[in-house]
C-alpha cells in the first residue's frame, strides 16, 4: 500500500476527551496495523478508525508503547503529511 497519509494511533482520555497518546505509524508497519485493526476501507478513507482494547494493545505493542485501554480510548487516525499543510507562499 501507498499512501501520502500519516497513519496514528491516538488515545484519547475516557474522562477528559483529551489526548493522552499519539504515535505515529512508521510506513513499514502501516500496512499491518491496519490488518491488526480491522479496517475494511482504502486508508485514505479510513478517517478516525476506533480500536478495540485487544486491537489497540496489540498495535501498541508493535509500536514499543505502553497504553492504558482502562482509562483511554483509541483510534487509529489518518492525516496528512506535516509538511503538506504548510501554506505556499507567492
Amino acid at each position: 500500500m501507498t499512501t501520502n497519509l500519516v497513519v496514528r494511533l491516538v488515545g484519547f482520555d475516557r474522562k477528559t476527551d483529551r489526548v493522552v497518546v499519539q504515535r505515529d505509524i512508521p510506513p513499514d508497519l502501516v500496512d499491518e496495523v491496519v490488518e491488526i485493526a480491522g479496517v475494511r476501507v482504502p486508508v485514505e478513507e479510513m478517517g478516525d478508525f476506533p480500536l478495540s482494547t485487544e486491537r489497540a494493545r496489540r498495535i501498541a505493542d508493535m509500536l514499543d508503547v505502553q497504553i492504558d485501554t482502562n482509562a483511554n480510548e483509541f483510534f487509529l487516525e489518518t492525516s496528512a503529511p506535516a509538511n503538506s499543510r504548510r501554506k505556499v507562499r507567492a
